[in-house]
């Protein structure tokens, strides 16, 4: 794909390039402790983590700035369209938690030439105005546009905030979704974050493991980026990231979280599937495939849960019998997808190609069990 993106010391020497702390990048999906991840981050005297943007996971933004300047109006009004399993339609979400309004943002994009001078400008003020030197964003996507992303930022880290994929999936089906969609999601997501495992400037975590013993984890973190621990980062943030993060919460805390991932570290929601999941739904998640599309896309070669869960480190089996898929399941898939194909068609303009797909199988109890 061109892009309008420049390479490294295009515009500074690799010295001045090298010389500080890049900004971080959290990845991986929903429901998986990624708010938790960016209020530890936040509490540090030196990381500003605000809620997701919603524009680094989209790789029209990466095209040659002038288009980008020429449709940064529209994409801001009528958003644009998630290029994953969940369909949804955003960009520049939550720009007023960044002390930016949309005319704003327009502003700046007209008075820059390059994205990352439009991108260092955003978060300018954002960074004085709470006194810090590193931004972290949290838009979970972001793993879609990481080779643009680091070709601006060599320094930057990303990091991966995963958990056990029958755990995220209860949460995501309290937030809406269908056992289908949410255990897609969490298969492509970790799947796409995973791809960067190689990387030195990728680091794992694991929610169960920075709830149970979250000082050690956490001072992990701090030593992948490359500053002190404070502890602060683990006692609920600061005065100001926690006045910062109360002024935002609005749309950014879910009713269905158990407690607030800005206040003291809990491990309530470890195992939550035990209790809570239903065999038809765990049926579903062993059950979902990525599509060669989707594993092309990513640059990966997981394609089941069983395979992510097996790379997370998880027990990649189920723990008791589970009922075989009727067809009328696989059929309410196939017409979903048609229906996203033609709205993409539609409104978009674009051939929507599918993401993942579900097979027929009968499954045995492991006698793994269900632990980490």
């Amino acid at each position: 794909m061109v892009t309008g993106i420049d390479a490294p010391g295009a515009h500074e020497s690799a010295e001045e390039t090298n010389c500080d702390l890049g900004p971080i990048f959290i990845v991986g999906c929903g429901s998986s402790g990624t708010h938790l991840l960016a209020s530890i981050l936040d509490g540090h005297s030196s990381i500003a983590c605000g809620p997701e943007l919603w524009v680094f996971n989209h790789r029209m933004f990466f095209q040659p700035f002038t288009r980008v300047q020429s449709r940064l109006a529209i994409w801001m009004k009528s958003g644009l369209v998630t290029d994953w399993p969940q369909e949804q339609l955003a960009f520049f979400t939550n720009i007023t938690a960044y002390g930016h309004t949309p005319a704003s943002a327009m502003a700046l994009a007209k008075s820059c030439t390059t994205h990352k001078e439009f991108i260092d400008g955003f978060y300018r003020d954002f960074l004085h105005d709470r006194h810090k030197a590193i931004w972290a964003e949290k838009t979970l996507g972001n793993y879609r546009c990481l080779d643009l992303l680091l070709t601006l930022y060599p320094n930057a880290r990303i990091v991966h905030m995963a958990r056990n994929g029958l755990d995220s999936m209860v949460s995501l089906m309290k937030r809406g979704m269908s056992p289908y969609l949410a255990a897609a999601r969490w298969i492509f997501d970790n799947a796409g974050a995973l791809a960067w495992g190689n990387d030195s400037r990728y680091m794992l975590l694991r929610y169960e493991d920075v709830v149970k013993d979250t000082e050690s984890e956490v001072r992990k973190l701090c030593g992948h980026i490359g500053v002190n621990f404070e502890a602060t980062m683990i006692t609920g943030g600061n005065h100001e990231s926690r006045a910062y993060w109360q002024r935002f919460s609005n749309g950014n805390y879910h009713r269905t979280w158990q407690h607030r991932p800005d206040r003291m570290v809990t491990s309530a929601s470890v195992e939550r599937h035990l209790q809570e999941l239903s065999p038809h739904a765990e049926a579903v998640f062993w059950g979902v495939r990525l599509t060669w599309f989707s594993q092309r896309a990513l640059g990966t070669h997981l394609r089941s849960a069983a395979d992510a869960m097996a790379a997370l480190g998880y027990t990649h089996s189920p723990h008791r019998a589970l009922p075989r898929l009727g067809l009328k399941v696989q059929a309410k898939i196939a017409r979903s997808y048609l229906k996203r194909a033609a709205r993409e068609l539609c409104e978009h303009k674009r051939i929507y190609m599918p993401h993942a797909f579900l097979t027929n199988s009968e499954y045995s109890a492991s006698p793994e069990g269900s632990g980490l």
